[in-house]
């Protein structure tokens, strides 16, 4: 009988050792609502991490605020949204914030595939945006006015090319899909951004460089950006769940299939 019981006993301690490992090993319920504010350029590939977050942990709901850099960052410092993702690091002064590396991404230049040129330095495409080159003709390419297309004077971009100002003739164009459709459609257009999945709509041409490296020269370094998720301090743990499936190998296999470079 005794022995019977030590049996009983055994057994019980067994399975209640198994359900609290296999409780600590299961994944934990999330439940709320994430808001990214992101530019154009960065928000399907956030939708494309929240997509695959929501296989995951369906009861987590996204939102999305298609912004520039320094409305993201206001959004997130107001609490309007829990990430903003940007292309710098976060200033000094920009306190109560913290940002995470989740990708870097590549500058692209975008021509009409009717465009006869296969390459530009980087000076001249700096001059090309801030107006001091006006025809194709200068550049080495057939004659008529170029047409500069832009989405924010301020991204990512313009602090590759080193703009102080950009080009007076330059025309805004609301996000980076517009982007591409006006130089798709405009023989004498010319845009930068970000270089992830190919458009047969657009022709890329190659950027060569300064071999002297003198200050301010565009190099392979500085065509390749980071793309940071800034976040309040001390995030909540659904925040935290997102960031870290971000950083995952799962997260960063999306980075990589949507055309950025993975960092981990």
């Amino acid at each position: 009988m005794l022995i019977k019981i030590a049996t009983i006993f055994s057994a019980l301690v067994l399975f209640v050792s198994i359900a609290v490992i296999i409780y600590a090993c299961a994944p934990k319920t999330l439940a709320g609502t994430i808001t990214v504010s992101s530019n154009s350029a960065l928000l399907p590939l956030f939708k494309q991490l929240s997509a695959a977050f929501n296989a995951f942990y369906p009861d987590v709901n996204f939102a999305f605020l298609e912004a520039c850099e320094a409305d993201s960052l206001r959004q997130v410092a107001a609490g309007e949204a829990n990430i903003g993702a940007i292309s710098r690091q976060l200033k000094p002064e920009e306190i109560g914030l913290t940002e995470k590396l989740a990708a870097r991404w590549t500058l692209a230049v975008l021509v009409h595939p009717s465009n006869t040129l296969v390459s530009l330095a980087g000076n001249q495409l700096t001059e090309i945006f801030n107006g001091k080159t006006g025809d194709w003709a200068q550049v080495g390419g057939i004659g008529s006015e170029i047409h500069v297309y832009y989405t924010d004077e301020n991204s990512g971009a313009g602090r590759i090319l080193g703009l102080e100002k950009i080009s007076e003739t330059a025309i805004l164009c609301a996000n980076t899909e517009m982007l591409k459709e006006a130089v798709a459609s405009d023989a004498a257009g010319i845009a930068c951004a970000v270089l992830s999945i190919p458009d047969t709509r657009i022709k890329v041409i190659e950027i060569t460089f300064n071999e002297a490296k003198t200050p301010g020269a565009i190099t392979l370094a500085t065509l390749r950006l980071p793309v940071y998720m800034v976040t309040r301090n001390a995030p909540d743990k659904v925040i935290r769940a997102f960031l870290n499936f971000c950083l995952s190998p799962d997260g960063q296999k999306i980075v990589s299939d949507g055309g950025f470079r993975p960092v981990a």
